[in-house]
């Protein structure tokens, strides 16, 4: 019996799926910016200081994009967005917790490496599960994300910071990508 042929309709929701989490895993990161001033504050030290937590990101990021492929075919591709996803949350939920410089760091350098695997597996995944005629529709949509985080941060600071709760947002986020990798354990393409 031949094997069906996958079609872009039949791809949506795992495209949709691999977009949210992207989503999160770029908001984790964008957030940073907004969320700089109350956490040097936060933490007793300058902007300037707090601003090595860039350097940390970019640190984390380079070398988890960099092993991810070494990664990725120990343990998969499916595997290796969730531990992108639990690295995520986990590191968000110290950042929210962290009282001095040397966790703020420590914590946006998991952060960093948490980010850095999903690039790598989520493209795999996307060309796996979609067939190459919708490649740049799949690609598409999925690239929507780093945009809309751009947009929707600085509000979702705001609308914190408006409830009286700033240094909760990388809490809430934190436990949103908790939640995305949980829900991507149990529903994302293997």
């Amino acid at each position: 019996m031949p094997k069906e042929k996958p079609s872009f309709r039949n791809a949506v929701p795992a495209l949709l799926l691999l977009t949210g989490v992207f989503f999160v895993n770029f908001l984790a990161r964008t957030v940073l910016g907004p969320l700089l001033l109350p956490t040097s504050e936060r933490l007793g030290v300058g902007l300037a200081t707090a601003a090595q937590a860039f350097v940390a990101l970019s640190v984390g990021y380079s070398v988890a994009v960099f092993g991810a492929g070494f990664l990725s075919s120990r343990i998969g591709h499916h595997r290796t967005i969730c531990l992108c996803l639990l690295l995520l949350g986990g590191s968000l939920l110290g950042l929210s917790r962290t009282t001095t410089l040397g966790g703020l760091l420590a914590w946006v350098l998991i952060l960093g490496l948490g980010a850095g695997l999903y690039m790598p597996s989520g493209v795999t995944t996307i060309t796996t599960v979609t067939p190459p005629s919708g490649w740049s529709r799949a690609f598409a949509l999925h690239e929507m994300a780093p945009n809309l985080s751009f947009v929707l941060a600085p509000f979702v600071v705001e609308l914190a910071d408006r409830l009286g709760a700033a240094s909760m947002t990388f809490a809430w986020i934190g436990w949103a990508s908790l939640a995305m990798g949980a829900l991507y354990l149990w529903r994302g393409p293997r």
